[in-house]
């Protein structure tokens, strides 16, 4: 009887987790393939979130998932959001971090980038100067990963 009640309970257990608890931000996330960069963001209707699903993208670069019920924000968290993200891209050194910081920098970029839809305040000097160095790095995957995030850049700068 144990093993029945497991069974049943192992499968609602895995649907009723939370599929943006890895998630960059709590309404948007970005992976990488080896050619394109993946872009995850909550589809509610509520709230700021239609700022956040690009509406022109090469599908060439760009693969958008549009993903039900993970959240979404108000006018003013939306704001304090991509404040914090800007802060953490200013005060982001290069020196010293490893693979796992280099990729959330790289999509922390890709975010920005995505969601900077007035190009008010595109990326700051020293974020692309660490994006150049990053297409240099000697891991391969880092390497190809801010090459995708400086191709994003141009697209959506020169548009």
């Amino acid at each position: 009887m144990r093993y029945l009640f497991f069974l049943l309970w192992l499968p609602l257990s895995l649907c009723a987790q939370n599929p943006n608890q890895h998630w960059i931000t709590s309404i948007a996330d970005v992976e990488f393939s080896s050619s394109k960069v993946i872009y995850r963001c909550s589809n509610e209707q509520k709230g700021y979130n239609d700022r956040i699903i690009p509406v022109e993208y090469d599908t060439e670069l760009l693969e958008i998932e549009l993903v039900i019920n993970v959240g979404y924000l108000d006018a003013d968290n939306f704001r304090n959001l991509v404040t914090q993200l800007n802060d953490y891209l200013a005060e982001w050194h290069i020196a010293g971090t490893n693979n796992r910081e280099k990729h959330t920098f790289l999509k922390v970029c890709s975010i920005l980038i995505l969601w900077n839809i007035d190009k008010e305040n595109f990326l700051p000097e020293n974020t692309l100067e660490n994006l150049k160095l990053l297409e240099a790095d000697l891991f391969r995957e880092v390497s190809n990963n801010a090459k995708l995030v400086a191709k994003l850049y141009q697209h959506y700068n020169e548009n």
